[in-house]
């Protein structure tokens, strides 16, 4: 599935100081070809065939084949992390995954689309101790509970700025954990350099049999192996959801979204 640049993609990517996408093989090709000339100087194709090989010796005899690939996506996640911050130019950036997709409502309302970018750039712009700005996720226990309309009562979520929320990830042994998965696009500033590099050591050195590490569990403070405690900022509801299959899942994490707000 091909990354479709429209209006809004370009006011939010704009916000940020650099604009990562994670790809594998072909779906990289001709991506850079898509953005307006005047972007692609800030644009970083990362392709996670060519990521794969820098970790692949620390995978040993896995026998747990999606471990291996929880292991290898979050390492592509702290490489790119390690790739751009290394660069003192570069305070924050958008990341985004190659099949990610723009709700289908936004491309259609100039007024929506206006709105959600003012809100993220006067969030960003104003809070100077953000770390991360979920834009597309996945709250998992809206799909598996159909009559939950609000959030659990354990979930610590706090509205903060127009459009933008904030969970406090809560203690695991006492089940603070509202369960929220999916790293199809967020924004990352430099302050949360050192955990992602944390993130990474944690991750080389795992039993990955056993492995609990992975970013879709590490940032909503799901993981028992190297807490994350730092607030997690939402924009709600997202914008981006991931194209997972025809066959109708994808309008699941959409509405999942829409519910989470």
């Amino acid at each position: 599935m091909e990354l479709f640049v429209s209006s809004l993609l370009l006011s939010v990517a704009a916000k940020f100081d650099k604009d990562a996408i994670l790809g594998h093989k072909e779906g990289c090709d001709g991506m850079l070809n898509r953005w307006p000339i005047e972007f692609q100087e800030r644009i970083h194709i990362f392709d996670g065939t060519q990521i794969d090989p820098m970790f692949i010796n620390n995978t040993g005899k896995v026998r747990n084949k999606k471990k291996l690939h929880e292991f290898l996506v979050t390492m592509s996640h702290v490489h790119v992390a390690n790739s751009l911050f290394s660069n003192n130019e570069t305070n924050s950036y958008l990341f985004l995954e190659e099949d990610c997709e723009v709700v289908q409502s936004l491309q259609k309302s100039e007024i929506s689309i206006n709105t959600t970018a003012s809100n993220i750039a006067q969030f960003v712009e104003k809070d100077d101790s953000w770390q991360f700005l979920r834009l597309g996720y996945n709250p998992a226990w809206q799909q598996t509970e159909k009559k939950a309309v609000r959030c659990r009562a354990e979930c610590l979520c706090r509205n903060m700025y127009d459009g933008i929320c904030f969970i406090t990830p809560g203690d695991f042994a006492k089940k603070s954990i509202c369960w929220i998965r999916s790293t199809v696009g967020y924004a990352v500033h430099r302050r949360e350099w050192a955990a992602l590099q944390k993130l990474g050591n944690c991750s080389m050195v795992a039993n990955l049999d056993k492995f609990n590490l992975s970013i879709d569990n590490w940032l909503p403070g799901f993981s028992r192996d190297n807490k994350y405690r730092s607030p997690v900022h939402y924009l709600i509801p997202g914008i981006f959801y991931q194209h997972v299959s025809e066959d109708g899942s994808k309008k699941d994490h959409e509405r999942a979204m829409e519910g989470f707000s």
